[in-house]
């Protein structure tokens, strides 16, 4: 094919413009993309579906084989936000688009979802499940212990609602900051030290 411009005289053979659109799409390379799941169809363990995104009227549809499916730590469906490595590729013969999808994982909410069942899977996978580990609860709870903050209204609520309910019910209140940097130390401690005297 020729380097030459396309003019009315000279024009470039279809084949030429698709060649030319597959080089300049090669060089693209891979991409990380977010967006919007709004379609994900299964056939024979391929997913084929599409990426919408979060902020303006935009779609592009998208390939993931089944070898790369099955390295995927969670699944996805309809609705989930998520990033992915998409690498856009040019047929040449059809004149079409289509992107490949290497990686794919959740944001947001969903991420978090991920990251949990993950650590849910490796849990499980060291015992920590197993029925020979778990204690059985007592029909009524002798104290319940609670972890607020110092004269808050949610320590008020609590025991007050917990009272018109059961009027027998006993509290161990452990005080501890739930906002700011000192958050995560003190509830561990309050935490721990209504472990220590169950």
């Amino acid at each position: 094919m020729t380097d030459a411009p396309s003019t009315r005289e000279n024009p470039w053979p279809v084949a030429g413009l698709s060649q030319k659109l597959r080089d300049y799409i090669d060089r693209l390379g891979s991409v990380w993309v977010e967006g919007e799941v709004t379609q994900w169809g299964v056939s024979n363990g391929n997913v084929y579906g599409k990426l919408k995104d979060l902020s303006v009227d935009a779609t592009v549809s998208f390939t993931v084989w089944s070898s790369v499916r099955s390295r995927f730590d969670s699944d996805f469906r309809q609705g989930d936000r998520v990033i992915a490595l998409i690498k856009p590729s040019w047929w040449v013969k059809g004149g079409s688009l289509s992107m490949q999808v290497f990686e794919m994982r959740h944001v947001g909410l969903g991420d978090l979802l991920e990251r949990l069942e993950k650590l849910r899977k490796q849990l499980a996978g060291e015992g920590l499940f197993d029925v020979s580990r778990k204690r059985r609860l007592p029909f009524l709870p002798g104290r319940i212990g609670l972890v607020t903050g110092k004269d808050s209204d949610a320590e008020k609520d609590v025991i007050r609602n917990a009272q018109l309910r059961w009027p027998a019910v006993e509290f161990r209140v452990e005080h501890a900051a739930v906002q700011g940097d000192r958050t995560v130390a003190e509830v561990v401690a309050a935490i721990e030290r209504l472990d220590a005297d169950p």
